[in-house]
Order: structure tokens, then C-alpha cells, then sequence
């Protein structure tokens, strides 16, 4: 891994007190920004009852064309990362940065990733696919809290993206904080209505809250808009059960902090 920059290291020592809180139980650890093993925290699954990832955010600019010259290691392992470290090679451009900085995390290499898209972000501050990515590495990586202010930069860049906002109402959920994250989903959903990640996602917290009325609405809004989501089925119908149980509690009441 590469020397772990001075003002990173500020960063952990003085979140050092809140991070453990914010570790993700996983079956497979990794090193994390501090140099240290930490749980792997895997891409949120809905079966875990974790909020789903939205697809990554697209960077802006235009696409650069290059021709391969022969296969190369990681191009064997991975084409598309292969792919990538040629076109950024030729031209090191915002977008090009974000491509191999997606298929640097999509390949588990989160340290490598990070770098891409913090050089993104340098380039271009304003690019809100640099600061999504770097929220959701430190959230991969297990450190939800050290994510929410990227993620909040993302949004700030691109108010009217239903990505980034799902990205942040994952790190929000993840830190306890609901309702804030149900807010963040349903903007994502309602900028967004096929989204079906962010109505799974609302529909997961609304339960959270005891909603369960808003839940089952939410899950069947996002079994609609992909049917593929069988989970997405099965907990709407769950919901409207607890919801027929009178067990549908009001907005917030049972938040989890």
C-alpha cells in the first residue's frame, strides 16, 4: 500500500474515538487506510438487510479512444481494469481518473481506487462522481463516518443526482441516523421514480422506523421497477402483514440512533 498521506492520518487519529462504532461485519477482511485490518464491509446487500448501492456515478467530459497493444496482467484478470489503465496512461483526464478509479474498487483495490478519485476531485472539485467514489470507499473500507462529508460534497456538486444522494443515505443509515437517511432516499427516488435501489432503500428504513405501511409502498415501488428484485417482493409483502398486524408505528418514533 502506498505511505498513508499526513492529512489522512490526522484525520483517523482524531475520528479514532467514533470509527470502531462504524466497522461493517464481513466474511473477509482487508487493510484498511490506517494500515490495519479491519471488516470488509462488501457492497450493502438488501437481502442483509442493508441499504443497496445505486450504479456509480458517470464522470463528465468527453471519452478518450485508445488501441490495446497486447494483453497485460491485469488485463487478463480483469479486461475492464486492463482497459482502463490504458486509457489513463494516454491521457490522465477527470474522466479517465474516475473509469480506473471505479475498476480499481470493482477489483477490491480500494487504496488505489482512492487515489484515483482524490486526483479526480483535485482536477476538477466539482466533479460529483470523484467525491461519490471516494464516500463510498471509506465506507467499503469500513469507516462510514470518515465518508459522510464526501458524500456530502457529492451532493453539493450534483443537488439533482439520485446516485449520490443514495450514496449518502447509505453512510447515513449505517451511522444510525434515519430519518436523515430516508430523506436522502426519497429525494433519490422521487428525482429518479425507476430507481428501484432508492425506493428498496426507503422502504428498508422506513421498516427501520416501524413505517410499515410506507415500507410495503416503497418495496413494491422498487419490485415494479425491476422485477428481477424477488427480495424486494418478499419484504413488501412482509411489511403489509405487520402493517395488517397493527404494529404500523408513526414517522421516526422507533428511530435507532
Amino acid at each position: 500500500m502506498r505511505p498513508i498521506p499526513v492529512w489522512m492520518l490526522t484525520l483517523l487519529v482524531a475520528g479514532c474515538a467514533t470509527i470502531h462504532g462504524d466497522a461493517l461485519a464481513s466474511q473477509q477482511g482487508h487493510r484498511g487506510p490506517s494500515g490495519h485490518k479491519t471488516e470488509e464491509a462488501a457492497v450493502p446487500s438488501g437481502e442483509a438487510g442493508r441499504p443497496v448501492d445505486a450504479p456509480s456515478a458517470p464522470a463528465v467530459g468527453p471519452r478518450v479512444k485508445t488501441s490495446a497493444s497486447g494483453a497485460t496482467p491485469a488485463e487478463v484478470w480483469s479486461p475492464e481494469l486492463g482497459a482502463a489503465l490504458r486509457r489513463h496512461a494516454e491521457a490522465p483526464t477527470v474522466r479517465n481518473e474516475i473509469e480506473l478509479a471505479q475498476a480499481l474498487r470493482d477489483a477490491g483495490i480500494l487504496d488505489q481506487a482512492y487515489d484515483h478519485y482524490r486526483a479526480a476531485a483535485r482536477m476538477n472539485p466539482r466533479e460529483a462522481a470523484a467525491w461519490d467514489g471516494l464516500a463510498r470507499v471509506w465506507r467499503d473500507w469500513g469507516y462510514a463516518r470518515l465518508g459522510l462529508g464526501d458524500a456530502h460534497r457529492a451532493v453539493w456538486a450534483a443537488p439533482m443526482s439520485p446516485v449520490v444522494r443514495n450514496t449518502l443515505g447509505t453512510i447515513l443509515q449505517l451511522l444510525g441516523r434515519n430519518k436523515e437517511a430516508r430523506e436522502q432516499y426519497a429525494r433519490a427516488a422521487a428525482l429518479d421514480p425507476a430507481a428501484a435501489y432508492a425506493h428498496f432503500n426507503l422502504g428498508l428504513v422506513c421498516a427501520l422506523q416501524q413505517d410499515y405501511l410506507a415500507a410495503a409502498e416503497a418495496f413494491e415501488r422498487a419490485s415494479t421497477a425491476d422485477p428481477s428484485l424477488s427480495v424486494a417482493r418478499n419484504r413488501a409483502a412482509d411489511a403489509r402483514r405487520r402493517a395488517a398486524d397493527g404494529m404500523t408505528g408513526k414517522e421516526g418514533t422507533h428511530e435507532r440512533r
